[in-house]
């Protein structure tokens, strides 16, 4: 049934891309509701996009250049970049990958005459194999809120003055409140190409629960206004140009 689905996804992909580059993304969002929903909103916060893993470490070029970006689409829907987790309300927590080839075989038959095309012996059905390698893009964003927890009002000399300007003992990331996976299935594994598109795509659902995996179909127009130098960006997998 997955090699179906995905056989199916590539054919219409390139059905409706025949006229325009875009790329299909399915997403998955899901998100607080009623009035703990109100926590997740990103108009007028602070945003902190942060690794999701111990291993993707802050510094890592590829880390950096997605969650420019990702910043710049939490800034568009009004969440003001934070300078670190003391300064942030949210923190967004990144994650991207590439998963391992699934590869699909295709059988089926050619016909194959051995007296030419117009030779009157039956002609022979010759068995043939065709294999596809396909490959997931996928992004996650977690949206979490900070906790800040207020440290004592400082040091206090003997006879009860105190010493030192009153600060916040940290901060620490505290509930979930809601989180959106964009994948993209295509013959092409390029993340850096692809990674606009996912964004593209999961930027609608910013603290919306979907209720279900839905297909959404991302133009060359809906890209993030702030990306990567055109000239430093191939032709994603999946889409075609006209």
């Amino acid at each position: 049934m997955r090699t179906f689905s995905v056989i199916a996804l590539l054919i219409s992909t390139c059905l409706f891309g025949a006229c325009a580059r875009q790329v299909r993304v399915e997403i998955n969002a899901i998100a607080e509701c009623g009035e703990a929903e109100q926590s997740g909103r990103l108009a007028g916060q602070r945003c902190l996009v942060l690794p999701a893993r111990q291993k993707m470490h802050p510094d890592d070029l590829q880390f950096r250049e997605f969650s420019a970006l990702v910043s710049a689409s939490l800034a568009e829907k009004g969440c003001t970049p934070a300078q670190g987790l003391e300064d942030a309300d949210l923190a967004a927590l990144l994650d991207y990958g590439i998963s391992e080839p699934l590869i699909v075989e295709q059988r089926g038959y050619v016909v194959y005459r051995p007296w030419g095309r117009w030779g009157r012996a039956m002609p022979d059905y010759v068995p043939v194999t065709t294999t596809y390698i396909f490959y997931t893009c996928g992004l996650s964003l977690e949206a979490r809120l900070v906790e800040k927890a207020p440290a004592p009002s400082g040091r206090t000399k003997k006879g009860g003055a105190s010493s030192g300007p009153k600060t916040e003992d940290g901060a620490k990331l505290g509930k979930q409140v809601w989180k959106v996976d964009a994948a993209h299935t295509g013959q092409r594994a390029d993340l850096r190409a692809l990674f606009p598109w996912l964004l593209a795509a999961a930027r609608e659902y910013y603290g919306v629960d979907s209720g279900q995996n839905v297909l959404v179909r991302v133009h060359e127009e809906d890209l993030p206004s702030v990306s990567l130098p055109a000239k430093n960006i191939a032709s994603p997998p999946g889409t075609d140009v006209p």
